[in-house]
């Protein structure tokens, strides 16, 4: 069984030899800010238009190649349905990968808002602080905030707060926000 640094390698390799537009999201960017935490997947988003065959193929193809349990149907039905899909690899049994498409306001602008990042000793598309942030506002476990609060807390000196507000107030989340920077503050 391989380590969780190679399950993501594994991951990304795939991810960008498909040429499918696709962003890290949620416990490994959190952890690439600073938190620790343990996480046993790999969540991603992708842009993928259900009737694009070729994407399609693109990607299932890759990601059989580096090893992972995918079928083209599977992915076709996921994107259909809006849902997100689990994909597990061959030398990592634990560990999986959870993919899902841009399905809402929130997807597209994380998408749109990725940036480059040194991840595992591969270079990735990871959401950016900000989205991170507001995000795991809108989505609201203490598992979130507390990956919100971590994040805005190690990321502080870097983040852009016009921006994050600006997204904040734009999903609902701007009085969390507000509660999050007086705790972390504190």
């Amino acid at each position: 069984m391989g380590s969780f640094a190679s399950f993501v390698v594994s991951v990304v390799k795939a991810l960008e030899e498909s040429g499918v537009e696709y962003v890290i999201v949620g416990g490994v960017a959190a952890i690439h800010y600073g938190r620790v935490r343990l996480t046993q997947d790999v969540d991603v988003i992708v842009l993928i238009e259900r009737d694009d065959e070729k994407s399609v193929k693109s990607l299932v193809t890759t990601l059989r190649k580096h090893g992972f349990q995918i079928g083209e149907e599977t992915l076709r039905t996921a994107l259909r349905e809006k849902s997100h899909l689990t994909i597990f690899h061959k030398a990592h049994p634990v560990l999986h990968l959870d993919l899902k498409g841009v399905y809402s306001d929130l997807d597209r602008l994380v998408l749109d808002g990725k940036v480059r990042a040194h991840l595992y000793c591969c270079t990735a598309w990871v959401e950016a602080p900000e989205d991170l942030i507001v995000a795991k506002l809108v989505y609201g476990s203490a598992q979130d905030i507390e990956d919100a609060a971590v994040v805005l807390l190690t990321m502080r000196d870097t983040i852009d707060m016009a921006r994050l507000r600006e997204k904040a107030r734009r999903f609902g989340v701007e009085n969390l926000l507000d509660a999050l920077c007086s705790k972390v503050s504190a």
